[in-house]
């Protein structure tokens, strides 16, 4: 008598047999997380996240209401006189949007001019006139500071793009080196992309986010849910079941693990939004949204891939390129009294 199937079972089975949908559904969201990535605003003042009953906060707001605070630069002329200071200085002074410049001069040869703006710190015309500053002096080797026009937002974001090269690098290096097939790498490589694409694009649900939240959460879903794809894949063996029949059989397996895998990392995050300050609480829901994103990716766009490179893994097996360390558990066991 045959054991009736269990409903994951049947449920892997249909997500499976449906793998073509799932594949167009995919295409749909990635293109629509491209679009509406644009949609995502992003708070660059850390400040926005403070309690209002901190005294932090309550400070901040008084100083804003009883004073008023315009923009300002500070420029550095190295190997320079006391006249070509002031002739800077003067040319400085014509700028639009310019209120007033001033200079000092050290026994070294050195300059340095205080500008003051005609507009308040952080807006738009401070942001031009300091990039006016900055085209005046491009090539007279002057040094220019100033907090207007500059966004951390930015800074981070050039820093992280320039982090996710070095991980996307190890990453590969560390699942070719310790898979059994070379095609699992581009099925797992292309799990991990979607989810954190899709996850990215959707973040305009949630109106504005903390800049930390923007550019950090990619590189955290990697770290939380990396996992997930390898258990799943880790599961797929096919040596006597068919391709279909293997994956589903995987799918039924995997999807109690994962799950259970994911709620100690929710549980987690759970626990950061309640935190009083509110970088907290918008750092937990993007990646709350970023797990379940990834377990979604996990369960039914990647059988689909299973399914069609399946054929592939078998052609590409290699040897197992991860030394034996069964000598280190011998010692393990035969040590444990001490």
């Amino acid at each position: 008598m045959n054991k009736k199937p269990s409903p994951l079972y049947r449920a892997s089975e249909w997500i499976v047999d449906h793998y073509r949908l799932f594949f167009i559904v995919f295409a749909v969201l990635l293109v629509f997380s491209a679009v509406a990535s644009g949609w995502v605003k992003v708070e660059n003042d850390v400040a926005a996240y403070l309690p209002a009953d901190s005294e932090t906060r309550q400070g901040l707001d008084i100083m804003e209401q009883e004073f008023q605070t315009y923009g300002s630069a500070k420029i550095l002329l190295r190997g320079t006189d006391a006249d070509t200071a002031a002739a800077t200085a003067e040319q400085i002074r014509a700028v639009d949007g310019v209120d007033s410049c001033t200079y000092t001069m050290n026994d070294a040869g050195s300059a340095l001019l205080s500008v003051s703006l005609a507009d308040l710190e952080g807006s738009d015309t401070c942001a031009q006139t300091v990039q006016a500053l900055r085209d005046l002096l491009d090539g007279s080797g002057a040094y220019i500071y100033s907090a207007e026009g500059y966004s951390i937002s930015d800074q981070i974001n050039g820093e992280v793009r320039g982090l996710l090269v070095i991980v996307a690098i190890i990453l590969v290096t560390v699942l070719t080196f310790t898979s059994s097939t070379y095609a699992e790498v581009p099925i797992l490589l292309i799990t991990f992309l979607a989810a954190a694409l899709i996850n990215k694009g959707t973040n305009f649900v949630f109106g504005t986010i903390s800049f930390v939240s923007n550019a950090v959460a990619i590189l955290l879903q990697l770290a939380m849910s990396v996992d997930y794809a390898i258990i799943f894949c880790n599961r797929y063996k096919h040596e006597t079941l068919p391709v279909r029949e293997a994956v589903i059989e995987s799918l039924a397996k995997s999807i109690t693990v994962i799950s259970s895998s994911s709620l100690t990392t929710i549980a987690g995050l759970v626990a950061m939004t309640f935190m009083k300050f509110g970088l907290g609480r918008d750092l937990g829901i993007v990646l709350i949204k970023a797990i379940f994103i990834s377990l979604l990716t996990a369960f039914l766009l990647m059988p689909g891939l299973l399914l069609k490179l399946g054929p592939a893994m078998d052609k590409t097996k290699h040897r197992n390129f991860v030394p034996k360390i069964s000598g280190i558990g011998r010692l393990a066991w035969r040590t444990r009294r001490v």
